[in-house]
């Protein structure tokens, strides 16, 4: 859906068609445009005050943004800008997060801790954070009701929460704005350039999912029409659009009688502590462990390997000791946790052993935020020159969170090298009476210890390492 007006009913118009494709309940994240918020929550309004069925993330970054130019424009000064924005939003370093006023556990507390902050902000930013003027609630409101703790949590981002922002809609928004060359455009020219940068790369995922390829799997009730790899590329082209024609026209097969469950796991998902898996994730997992354990089976065969049987095919399943292991997506994804590995556990009798186990594992939000992400991702090729700034520095997930201190927070930058290092290229020494600003070598460009002196301007040799010296 393409919108000239952006007005509140053409987003009201947008969410009524979610709903009535069966979305029943919506988690949505906005950057405080007034009409869409109005527009979504007609059809999907939160609770005020508590968390319900509907959840609205507000975008951190345009929260810093709108609070920082109001303060600009009060003529306060940067590091008071800062310190006030930190307050509100807290901040993220080398993987904490210091804690700030959306960090508050209840709505109680962030009044209570509210009351005593504004107190040493200005009066014209104290008035402007209660006006409603412009806004669909205040952004004192926002904070509680669309950024607290409890509600980033509820909505998947961790716990501690990663901080919510739509970069991403941002980028694609700049993609079409460049593809454009920035120019007034038509909506037909808007809606090609979406077909060709947008839908089409969505088909292709949805066309290597078919046959298993791909970042994508099909669901289960669609899953009878994938096929191998082989048979895929068997076909001729005309075959794979008659094909993909039937998949995406096929009505969803009923599989009333093989998700019944008939045999339960002997922890329930309430009882079994889990904070790091969101929770309808964990829900699902669950139910298909038990739908497996119901339905199919879990076959020992021999050398702590187990084959999970389920929709026609079976996972392999390998158990060391007392650590369970698989390779499907879900067990990297939540770093260690699956319905494979579930009912391999119960099957074995050693269910508790296993949460508790999962439990206790460090590291877990870092696993599961670098589990599917390739290792080159985000990179740019042939990118000559690094960009300055804030751009340029690397993200980490949020994996701890912080008290702040009591004076201004002012983390150390890092250094460059603070040793002498060299790699296994050829050494040229040369004068440098006339080099005494140098900072790094001229050859393998590594900088010099910025507390140690790299060369003396007493040195007056001139040889060229060839595996013999010769002067």
């Amino acid at each position: 859906m393409t919108s000239a007006t952006k007005e509140e009913r053409d987003y009201e118009y947008m969410a009524r068609c979610l709903k009535a494709e069966g979305i029943k309940s919506l988690s949505y994240g906005t950057d405080g445009e007034c009409a869409m918020e109005y527009g979504f929550e007609s059809v999907y309004p939160i609770e005020d005050g508590c968390l319900g069925k509907n959840i609205h993330l507000r975008c951190f970054d345009h929260a810093k943004d709108d609070m920082g130019r109001k303060l600009k424009a009060l003529n306060i000064g940067n590091d008071q800008c800062r310190k006030i924005v930190q307050e509100i939003l807290g901040s993220e370093y080398n993987g904490k997060r210091v804690q700030g006023l959306v960090d508050c556990d209840t709505p109680e507390e962030f009044e209570q801790m509210y009351v005593e902050k504004d107190s040493y902000w200005p009066e014209e930013f104290r008035r402007w954070m209660v006006t409603e003027r412009g806004r669909a609630r205040s952004l004192k409101d926002s904070l509680k009701q669309c950024m607290l703790k409890p509600i980033q949590v509820a909505a998947g981002m961790g716990n501690p929460p990663n901080k919510w922002d739509n970069q991403r809609t941002e980028a694609m928004n700049n993609v079409l704005k460049e593809e454009m060359e920035r120019q007034v455009t038509d909506q037909a020219s808007i809606h090609e350039l979406i077909e060709k940068r947008v839908i089409k790369q969505q088909e292709s995922e949805y066309k290597k999912a078919i046959y298993n390829v791909g970042d994508y799997r099909l669901s289960i009730p669609y899953r009878h029409l994938a096929v191998s790899h082989v048979e895929w590329f068997g076909k001729t082209d005309e075959q794979r659009r008659q094909y993909l024609k039937k998949v995406l026209n096929s009505s969803q097969i009923s599989v009333e009688e093989d998700t019944v469950v008939t045999k339960k796991l002997s922890i329930s998902v309430a009882d079994s502590v889990i904070t790091t898996v969101p929770a309808g994730l964990l829900n699902q997992i669950w139910n298909e462990a038990e739908i497996i354990l119901s339905h199919n089976s879990v076959i020992d065969v021999g050398g702590g390997v187990y084959y999970v049987t389920e929709h026609g095919g079976s996972t392999n399943v390998s158990v060391n000791g007392g650590s369970i292991r698989c390779k499907c997506r879900k067990f990297s994804s939540t770093a260690g946790l699956c319905p494979h590995v579930l009912a391999v556990a119960e099957s074995n009798g050693i269910f508790a052993e296993c949460l508790t186990r999962f439990n206790s594992c460090g590291n877990k939000m870092e696993k599961i935020a670098f589990a599917s992400i390739p290792k080159r991702a985000g990179e740019k090729t042939h990118e000559k020159k690094k960009r300055k700034g804030q751009n340029n520095l690397k993200q980490r997930p949020v994996l701890d969170a912080v008290r702040p201190a009591d004076d201004n927070i002012d983390f150390q930058k890092p250094l460059a090298f603070t040793e002498i290092w060299h790699n296994h290229n050829k050494i040229k020494i040369i004068f440098t009476r006339d080099e005494a600003k140098a900072t790094r070598c001229e050859s393998c460009k590594v900088e010099f210890a910025r507390d140690q002196c790299f060369a003396y301007h007493t040195i007056s040799l001139s040889y060229i390492w060839k595996g013999t010296i010769t002067q």
